[in-house]
């Protein structure tokens, strides 16, 4: 088609695409609000997820403390009070920076967690749409593209556990795709920009696998199409690299510090292949994506499969897996893209330890693989791309309408299978003394996995499994009505094509069904440990703490400080010495282990633990201070040494303190050379007095970090200062006689690098983008105009009106 360049005066046309987009935008506001409008207009403070879910055991209590700080104007690089101190900032699920978070310094608590939950559901649906429409399908087809992904089992189900970065990570992924889609079509600095952007909103959300396996998921893509699609490959190559060396930057402060500070924690160095294997997608759970509740999963059957539901639910409705595969048959492939590859690759990769060879060869030579375990997290990019397939299906059967009379036919046989699946399962739970019954089978083969989280017994108890034989049964009649629904609704497409929206209807039905009445519980946050308990986790402001196993984050909400925490990013100096106390194999060393299952130990007054919580009740310490001045000291180099001098019966860390290496002041042996206090003293640092009579260490019975750095204060008689560990898990800082002022402050090198990386990229950020803008501005908003006089082609996209 030849065309004179149009003047974008002249060229009303581009406001009125705006519509459309708000539409799709609002229909998805609106599906998210028919599932949380009670909760959120709810007098009561209920929040989102289950009790005892993430939320309420970590993420409610982070998201208290680390806004409440930076309300008050402090960016909290320290946790004082769980872990007898560890990193925050760097735990980088802590999302300081994390724009959407800010809602925690303006909001009530409740009300920031469950709107977080919320905008983040919609933020996915609407990217996924604005993905899905830059790829050629229309209004209705991209919005049901966005609210299958953001309804769907991999997507929804992150409610129901608590796992707020994790639902904040992924909903940019789709805007991540869209820009290396952008990148490939037309390569150039907007896509870029916006790819930066989504990016660096990824790493800032604040879980590093969703961000992981988002990149992973966007390199195969942008691959496939490099080598099969792309026209200036080397151009949509640069622009793929500015795109992550530009989010990189952006997002400099966050990335640095966390791998500066993840070399001392039980993150660094990669998982054993025994423990990256877990919560692996299971085989069996394929029958999910027809029977959501086939292994339990409500109030009323606790989930019995393998690992967590919410980890290997694959769901997007019945409906939405006919569109799917409907758009593989009918599709154009040009506009299918190598989705139907991708989701290949993202279930097999899901599969994990389940394909032994490939789970292998990843973990032990492609970076990375082997320092995540829930390789099941690889569903969500298999959801993306059948989001995208779901509204190209719609799309052609509304527009084409091929193949539904085989459809109708295939979809019935599938209905009538379910239903005699059903049968079975009534059958067998009914008899379940039968041995050699599937029923029977299943379960006893679920037993011998060892990788459910109830108890073995179960499974040979008569009761269960009558009660689940019957629950399967009827998930899987749900599942044989609903295709029943499916094949008249196909029937009538048949007869009248526009009848093939009624497909994406029953979808919706589907999934807000799905989401709304089985995968949304809500817990009141004040409920927890008993009243009785709560005077003794609150903070008194002596410095000392408890040891409290079953909901240690409770004391950065009530100013308290434990010995326990609950938080992966723990160092690892320190877990391994909780390890030593209980007489666990150190080497295993591992948080997620023996979690509530802590005893009480004659080293824990060292960490000034003043009372222990046991199911039975509370054992008293006498806890040691803060500060200690210890005149005697002795050098072992290596951990087993100082773990066997600190087992000798006569060892008293009042009066010896462990060094690994001698000090540059040696202490005189003097027992009481003088005193030392706290002056000042915030979350990452505390201002330090000390007179001395003679050479002493000065212990410090916090936990240990090589970025606890300590400067000399004016009128200090002493101008160097060195921090070495001590006990293996806490501070020592040699002194000599006199007087000392010093500034204890916590300074990891990967923020004092990061924050100046980081803002030095958000103003050359802003300044390309400025000039990005005026650019398009003066060239009509489509780029370098065409030379005067000549005549430009364009190629028309045609969208269908669907």
């Amino acid at each position: 088609m030849k065309t004179a360049q149009a003047s974008p005066a002249k060229s009303p046309a581009r406001w009125g695409r705006l519509h459309p987009h708000g539409t799709a935008a609002a229909v998805l506001g609106v599906l998210v609000l028919v599932i949380f409008a009670d909760v959120l207009l709810d007098s009561r403070p209920r929040v989102l997820g289950r009790q005892w879910s993430d939320t309420y055991k970590q993420f409610a209590y982070w998201r208290q403390f680390g806004f409440a700080e930076l309300a008050a104007g402090n960016l909290a690089l320290w946790n004082p009070h769980i872990f007898c101190g560890c990193p925050f900032f760097g735990g980088a699920q802590s999302a300081l920076l994390y724009p959407p978070n800010w809602l925690f310094v303006f909001c009530p608590l409740v009300t920031a967690l469950n709107l977080s939950f919320v905008l983040h559901l919609w933020l996915t649906g609407v990217f996924m749409y604005a993905w899905a429409f830059y790829r050629g399908l229309g209004t209705a087809a991209a919005t049901v593209a966005g609210a299958v992904l953001m309804l769907s089992g991999a997507v929804f189900m992150q409610v129901m556990p608590g796992h707020l970065p994790h639902l904040c990570t992924l909903a940019w992924a789709p805007l991540v795709l869209l820009a290396v889609d952008g990148l490939i079509d037309r390569p150039g600095l907007g896509w870029a920009l916006l790819g930066a952007l989504a990016v660096a909103m990824q790493v800032l959300a604040g879980h590093p696998q969703y961000f992981f396996y988002t990149a992973v998921t966007a390199g195969l893509y942008g691959a496939l199409n490099l080598v099969f699609r792309a026209r200036r490959r080397w151009v949509s190559v640069g622009g793929i690299a500015a795109m992550f060396l530009g989010a990189a930057a952006l997002a400099a402060v966050q990335l640095l510090t966390t791998l500066s500070e993840s070399a001392e924690t039980l993150r660094s160095g990669g998982m054993a292949l025994d423990k990256a294997a877990q919560y692996s997608f299971p085989p069996e759970n394929f029958v999910c994506f027809l029977a959501p509740m086939m292994f339990g999963g409500t109030e009323e059957m606790t989930y019995w499969g393998r690992w967590f539901l919410w980890e290997v639910q694959p769901f997007i409705g019945i409906a939405g897996l006919f569109l799917a595969v409907y758009a593989v048959l009918a599709a154009p492939a040009e506009k299918r893209r190598f989705s139907v590859l991708i989701v290949a690759v993202a279930l097999v990769l899901a599969m994990g330890a389940y394909i032994p060879a490939l789970f292998r060869l990843t973990h032990d030579y492609v970076p990375g693989f082997d320092h995540f375990r829930n390789s099941s997290r690889f569903l969500y990019p298999a959801t993306l791309f059948l989001a995208m397939l779901c509204g190209l299906g719609l799309q052609a059967l509304v527009s084409r309408g091929r193949f539904v009379l085989g459809s109708v036919a295939i979809v019935l046989i599938l209905a009538l299978a379910l239903a005699v699946a059903g049968v079975v399962m009534y059958l067998g739970g009914l008899s379940p003394e039968g041995e050699g019954t599937a029923w029977h089978n299943i379960l006893a083969a679920m037993r011998r996995t060892g990788e459910s989280w109830q108890p073995k017994a179960i499974f040979s108890d008569p009761d269960f499994m009558r009660q689940a034989g019957t629950f399967a049964a009827e998930s899987l009649w749900i599942a044989a009505g609903t295709a029943v629904a499916l094949a008249l609704v196909l029937f009538l497409a048949r007869l009248w094509p526009r009848a093939g929206f009624l497909v994406a209807g029953l979808a919706m039905v589907e999934l807000i069904v799905f989401a709304r009445f089985t995968q949304r519980p809500t817990f009141q946050l004040g409920a927890g440990l008993p009243q009785a308990l709560q005077p003794y986790v609150q903070g008194r402001g002596d410095d000392t703490r408890t040891l409290n196993p079953f909901l240690p984050n409770l004391a950065m909400a009530v100013d308290g400080a434990d010995l326990w925490g609950y938080d992966s990013f723990v160092l690892r100096r320190y877990m391994q010495f909780i390890y030593f106390t209980q007489g666990w194999p150190i080497e295993d060393a591992d948080f997620f282990q023996h979690v509530g299952a802590l005893r009480p130990h004659g080293l824990f007054a060292m960490l000034r633990c003043r009372c222990v919580l046991l199911p039975d009740g509370l054992v008293a310490v006498e806890p040691m201070g803060r500060l200690h001045l210890v005149g005697s000291f002795q050098v072992c180099p290596s951990r087993e040494a100082v773990f066997d001098a600190m087992s000798a019966t006569d060892f008293d860390p009042r009066a010896t303190v462990i060094l690994e290496r001698p000090p540059a002041i040696a202490p005189a042996g003097v027992p009481d050379p003088g005193r030392a206090r706290v002056v000042q003293s915030s979350t990452d640092a505390m201002t330090i007095e000390a007179e001395l009579s003679a050479p002493a260490i000065l212990l410090v019975t916090d936990a240990y970090s090589k970025s606890w750095r300590a400067r000399a204060l004016p009128g200090s008689s002493q101008r160097e200062y060195t921090v070495m560990p001590a006990n293996y898990c806490l501070r020592a800082i040699p002194l000599g006689a006199g007087r000392h002022r010093i500034c204890l402050e916590y300074r990891p090198s990967g923020f004092l690098i990061g924050r100046w990386v980081s803002l030095v990229a958000v103003a050359v950020t802003l300044a390309v983008l400025v000039l990005h803008l005026v650019r398009r501005r003066a060239w009509g908003g489509r780029g370098k105009p065409a030379a005067q006089g000549a005549v430009t082609y364009v190629n028309p996209r045609k969208v269908p009106r669907s």
